[in-house]
């Protein structure tokens, strides 16, 4: 049964996107490198770049480097300083954003399910400075394609503004991974992406991917 939902749920997800207004195409791809330093401690490091327009502009991107700690195998927080870029026109925008990462991990049956809390603190030239919460619950499923090493995987994010003092953006993806080696994990998937702005919810598909390295 759990396995039919899923299932639905993926081939909802277009459906559900074209419900609302249509929006352009666009992509986010990530990559996210952890070199291990001991059975508790880590260094983390995230890149993103985002595009819009049909994949035809690169307006948003992020870098970051951090530190994290493992308390246990089910448990693991981090602490990192990441810089943003924006440009909503023609001009480059700057963010200076300090974060904090509670990750909890669990299994249920051969499922590994991911579920982690952000606060970021963000510093902005241009407008007021905020404080965000993000929290994403992530399903890996054990089923494979038959001859193609390829799972599928879900994802919900849901983002909330401390000076909006409400939720104003939202990501539900799904997707798949395949790890072609034991340190290696690559992802790709589609993403609605949902915010609100000026008081009117706006929606853009994304083509979402990820190159995960693990050493």
């Amino acid at each position: 049964m759990l396995r039919v939902f899923f299932v639905f749920l993926f081939l909802l997800l277009p459906v559900w996107a074209e419900s609302y207004d249509e929006y352009e195409w666009g992509s986010a791809h990530n990559l996210f490198i952890k070199k291990t330093i001991n059975e508790r401690w880590s260094i983390l490091s995230r890149s993103l770049f985002t595009t819009r327009d049909d994949f035809d502009d690169t307006f948003f991107a992020t870098a970051d480097l951090g530190v994290g700690y493992s308390f246990s195998k089910k448990i693991r927080a981090s602490v990192a300083y990441r810089h943003a870029w924006f440009r909503p026109g023609d001009e480059w925008l700057e963010e200076n954003r300090p974060l904090i990462n509670l990750s909890i991990f669990q299994k249920w049956g051969a499922y590994r399910i991911t579920n982690r809390s952000r606060m970021e603190f963000r510093f902005f030239d241009y407008k007021d400075d905020d404080l965000r919460f993000r929290n994403e619950l992530r399903i890996e499923t054990p089923w494979q394609i038959p001859g193609i090493p390829l799972k599928p995987y879900f994802e919900e994010e849901f983002f909330f503004s401390k000076n909006a003092e409400k939720i104003d953006m939202n990501w539900l993806t799904a997707g798949l991974y395949y790890k072609p080696a034991p340190r290696v994990k690559l992802k790709c998937g589609y993403r609605w992406y949902t915010q609100e702005l000026g008081g009117e919810w706006r929606n853009r598909h994304m083509l979402v991917t990820a190159m995960n390295f693990y050493y």
